[in-house]
């Protein structure tokens, strides 16, 4: 169970936990205080440095930073790229990443706004090989997986 008084101590945040009559004392002896020359000119360059514009050179190598970095890259350019060796979600998540969600059911031609159509592996290898997917509503892929492992 935690006391009032710590609880008030946790809500002081970083560094050591200071009871009210501390805060205040330090308060009290800080009111009035004029900053330093040094801190002035700190305060200063940090307002100028807030309101100049990006040059156009700095723009374009940020930009082409973003563009090369890491976390940017997809599919084989990625480092953790497993290929054929991903797993069932994985490979689903890149169908639908390069074909979209369906919304329509290819064996019966039902319409399904949502999550009712599914991506249904033919082979069911589940290879990177998008001509290897058709889009089935639940009843259908479950008739399609039934079939198949007969």
């Amino acid at each position: 169970m935690i006391t009032n008084k710590q609880r008030e101590a946790l809500k002081l945040g970083r560094g050591h936990a200071q009871s009210t009559e501390a805060r205040k004392h330090i308060s009290d002896s800080l009111k009035g205080r004029k900053p330093t020359e040094k801190q002035l000119l700190v305060l200063e360059k940090g307002r100028k440095n807030r309101d100049t514009q990006w040059k156009p050179q700095s723009k374009k190598k940020a930009s082409i930073s973003a563009i090369n970095s890491p976390l940017k890259k997809r599919n084989e350019q990625h480092w953790a790229w497993k290929g054929d060796k991903a797993g069932y979600r994985s490979i689903h998540r890149w169908v639908v990443r390069n074909l979209g969600r369906p919304n329509q059911c290819s064996k019966c031609k039902k319409i399904v706004l949502g999550k009712g159509i599914h991506w249904a592996n033919i082979n069911h290898k589940y290879k990177r090989n998008l001509k290897d997917w058709i889009r089935l509503c639940v009843k259908c892929h479950r008739a399609f997986d039934k079939n198949k492992r007969k």
